[in-house]
């Protein structure tokens, strides 16, 4: 981008300019933050310089943002905005930014570029007094990441409130989690090693992460006795478009400026791969799922109801590699304590099976032990007509079973 201020702009110390791509866009969503200036393009995702000059061309501030090498990674697209929070020290530094703390940003609060710099677990809750020398995290644990990183526990906190992770622990899109961990001071000394935590499906998909070099975003390491705990605070948001189901958090750890993870190892030497799960957490939305073409009322069991289904094409005339693709709507009154699996097949006794889906629901994202009482499960499952189907009418059937035994539902 290129953009020239009118010449009667004024900026007095300590006061804050928003400049926006979109005016129209950035007033729905920000209607009592006033603009400064509109300009043209756009920043990359990627990172790159920035300068203001003065109007005689003097270089009054210059720094590039960066989407990796520490620098806040909820800021690549999720909706975080990033604060600066040293106003004097090296502005290329990862270490002189943070997200903002609110989802979408806080433009036009002068004020938040300090305060962003208190560590603070959410707007209005401070993290509670540590003494390094005797307090212990809610958590222990005995891993170690390489040579260098020891975690001795980690806390959780939900919107700024304590949270036991023994019980599946429910969030919701727009919930901000924080994950305090705690490294042996004494192995962080002198060492470029970066800390992160991670929220992932359970096919491998980041839905979000926080990265930064381990043990710095609290207090220095400088002078940590060998038995001082060291709090290293990660602070992930749940995006707005996620859908029900279980996420991983996962902590690891890499060297700055590789991206080789460093090797995991229980407190008695097993390798255990290259990052560290932690106890799981259920995400269910609070907004009305959506309603199926067909509505039914069918149950399995004492516990599962199918709400109704939805068929894609609608009208049903498949060829021998076609697929068919059926949204289930299920719904529960109590908990489950089976992992059941459930089946959609095409079937005629007659002609035989031309299509079959045997998984747990939405493929194992949101598995039965899981649901929750009121929840709306939606459950695609896309069938492909098998090369040899015979010509003929089937039926669509759908179940659930013991995994174990293969007994099904009634």
């Amino acid at each position: 981008i290129d953009l020239r201020f009118d010449k009667h702009t004024r900026l007095a110390g300590g006061a804050t300019m928003v400049l926006a791509a979109d005016a129209a866009a950035f007033q729905e969503r920000y209607p009592d933050v006033s603009i400064a200036a509109v300009y043209g393009g756009e920043l990359s995702d990627r990172g790159e310089k920035i300068t203001l000059r003065s109007s005689t061309g003097k270089s009054l501030l210059s720094f590039t943002y960066d989407d990796e090498n520490g620098w806040p990674l909820t800021a690549d697209g999720r909706g975080d905005s990033l604060v600066l929070t040293d106003l004097t020290g090296d502005m290329d530094a990862a270490r002189a930014w943070q997200v903002s703390t609110r989802l979408y940003g806080t433009p036009g609060t002068g004020g938040q570029v300090l305060a962003a710099s208190q560590p603070a677990v959410s707007t209005d809750n401070d993290l509670p007094s540590f003494d390094p020398h005797t307090s212990q995290p809610s958590n222990p644990v005995d891993v170690r990441f390489g040579d260098d990183l020891l975690l001795a526990g980690y806390d959780l906190y939900l919107n700024g409130h304590s949270l036991s992770p023994d019980r599946l622990p429910v969030v919701q899109p727009g919930d901000v989690l924080e994950y305090v961990l705690y490294w042996r001071g004494d192995r962080l000394m002198g060492k470029d090693n970066h800390g992160f935590v991670q929220l992932t499906t359970p096919d491998r998909q980041i839905l979000t992460q926080d990265d930064h070099p381990a043990g710095l975003v609290l207090r220095p390491t400088n002078g940590c006795a060998a038995t001082d705990l060291v709090p290293d605070r990660y602070v992930l948001r749940i995006p707005a478009e996620a859908t029900n189901g279980l996420v991983r958090p996962e902590v690891g750890g890499y060297v700055s400026g590789t991206s080789d993870r460093l090797p995991v190892y229980s407190a008695e030497g097993t390798r255990l791969d290259d990052d560290y799960v932690l106890p799981s957490l259920k995400i269910v939305r609070t907004d009305p799922a959506p309603r199926p073409q067909q509505e039914l009322g069918a149950r399995f069991g004492d516990q599962i109801e199918l709400l109704g289904y939805t068929l894609d094409p609608a009208e049903v005339a498949l060829h021998p590699g076609e697929q068919l693709t059926v949204t289930l709507f299920f719904q529960t009154q109590a908990p489950i304590d089976d992992t059941l699996i459930r089946f959609v097949q095409l079937y005629s006794p007659e002609l035989g099976m031309a299509a079959q889906h045997d998984s747990q629901p939405a493929s194992g994202r949101n598995p039965t032990w899981a649901w929750k009482a009121g929840e709306v499960i939606v459950d695609e499952v896309v069938l492909t007509v098998a090369p040899d189907a015979k010509h003929g009418s089937y039926a669509l059937l759908l179940g659930f079973y013991q995994p174990t035994d293969g007994i099904r539902l009634p």
